[in-house]
Parts: structure tokens; C-alpha cells; sequence
């Protein structure tokens, strides 16, 4: 039924254009405030449908998912508003005190992407909130998507801890491989769709090889080798051993 379910919300996040809401007949204000409202729902929907794309595989393109949704019409002057990102609540989410066994970090990303989709400022990732939360799958897949949307919103000091608190999670010697899988896959998705977090290069250097993701070890230590390249020779070796390429770059 939960799977059911998720199909739904699924169909559901991908409305058609020619559904939207017009305000026919409504006089005077009335009109005008139902139709600024049908253009800025039509906005986010747009907005977060760049995100849906990219979870589906497809590049951001020109959108930028830094920037937020814009009205369609630049003309009607509309400022559209965010929804509110309660930062002290998702800070308490991505918090990693106390988190020593498997279980406790199995707790913690649950948590973590079902606070995301709570907190997202896009009305379509929020919507999914309630169903991940007996649905736990579904934040798994959403995760990319409403992380984004939440880092956009964080004061940098909010950022900066969030960092930190990824950086002990990737040092953890009970941290779950799936959750650290996660964890370099998000990585790897702002890096390419966003911008790179402020994470140390050698930490996702060493945080792939520990996964077994040997080619993203590989870029993570040519990207290294560019600044300080006596301290990489060894571990390129290593790698390209590992996925089979007896020729290094270097």
C-alpha cells in the first residue's frame, strides 16, 4: 500500500501545464489575488521540477538551483515569497552527537531526510514529508533534491556546522557503508549540479575508496594532486591498479 502510495505522490509532483488554475469569473481583487496566487504556485512548480529532473538523471541545464523560483511573468512585477526554513530544526536533525551504533545512524539519516523534505522551501518536496515519514524510502530519493533546497536557505553558520557534523559522520567507525554511500553521492551531486561543499578533498578521497567507489577516489585525488601532488603519487598508483589502468595521468 506504501508503494502504492508512493507511485501516487510520484504522478502527483509532476503535474500537467494544462491543469492550472485560472481564475475565471472572479471579480475585481478577488480575480487578481487568485491569479498571483495560481502564478506563483506554477513557479514553485516549475522550480521544483528542475529538481525532480535531476533526480531522474537529467541535468539542471540552464536553471540554476542556487537562485529562488521566479514568477513565469517577470512583468506582473509578483515577489515571490519563500516558505520558511526553520534552521534550528534541521540543525537539530543533522546534529551527530551521540551517535555510536548502527542503529543510531540508522535513526539519523532517517531523521535527517525526512527533516529536509519538512523544512524544503519548495511546496512539492514539503508535500512528500508526511509520506516519508512512514515511507522512509522516499526521503532516500528525495534526499538530493530537498538537501539542495535547504543549503540554499542556511546562514553560513548554519552551513558551516552542517559540515562539520558531515565530516565526523564520514570519520565514524560505526557509520553504516549505505549511509556513507549516501553521504558521497550527495557529494558528488553538488558538485555537479550545485557547487562543491566546502568538504576537504582528502576526506571524499578517502570516504570513495573506503566505499569501493574507486573512480570517484580517482577524481578526488587528481583534484588533489593539482595543489599538493607529492602527496597523491602513492594512492593514484593504488587506485588505477584498482580499476584496471596500468597508465597514470601524472
Amino acid at each position: 500500500a506504501t508503494a502504492a502510495a508512493a507511485a501516487a505522490m510520484g504522478a502527483s509532483i509532476s503535474p500537467s501545464r494544462t491543469a492550472q488554475p485560472i481564475a475565471l469569473g472572479v471579480p475585481g481583487e478577488q480575480g487578481q489575488e487568485a491569479a498571483v496566487a495560481a502564478q506563483k504556485h506554477w513557479a514553485f512548480v516549475e522550480y521544483d521540477d528542475a529538481f525532480l529532473g535531476v533526480l531522474r538523471g537529467k541535468s539542471a541545464g540552464s536553471r540554476d538551483l542556487r537562485a529562488a523560483p521566479v514568477p513565469a511573468s517577470a512583468a506582473s512585477g509578483v515577489t515571490l515569497a519563500r516558505s520558511h526554513v526553520n534552521q534550528q530544526s534541521l540543525q537539530r536533525a543533522w546534529d551527530v552527537t551521540q551517535r555510536t551504533t548502527r542503529e543510531d545512524w540508522d535513526e539519523w539519516i532517517r531523521r535527517f531526510g525526512v527533516t529536509l523534505l519538512q523544512e524544503s522551501p519548495a511546496p512539492t518536496l514539503r508535500a512528500c514529508s508526511e509520506l516519508a515519514q512512514v515511507y522512509p524510502t522516499l526521503a532516500t530519493e528525495l534526499f538530493h533534491g530537498s538537501f539542495v533546497s535547504c543549503w540554499n536557505e542556511l546562514g553560513e553558520r548554519y552551513q558551516l556546522h552542517l559540515i562539520r557534523s558531515l565530516e565526523i559522520a564520514f570519520r565514524s567507525a560505526t557509520i553504516p557503508p549505505k549511509i556513507l554511500q549516501i553521504l558521497l553521492n550527495l557529494a558528488e551531486f553538488m558538485e555537479h549540479e550545485v557547487e562543491a561543499l566546502p568538504i576537504d578533498i582528502r576526506v571524499l578521497a578517502e570516504l570513495a575508496f573506503k566505499c569501493h567507489a574507486y573512480a570517484k577516489a580517482l577524481h578526488y585525488k587528481e583534484l588533489q594532486f593539482q595543489t599538493r601532488p607529492e602527496d597523491c603519487v602513492d594512492a593514484l598508483v593504488t587506485i588505477n591498479k584498482k580499476l584496471n589502468q596500468t597508465v597514470c595521468w601524472f
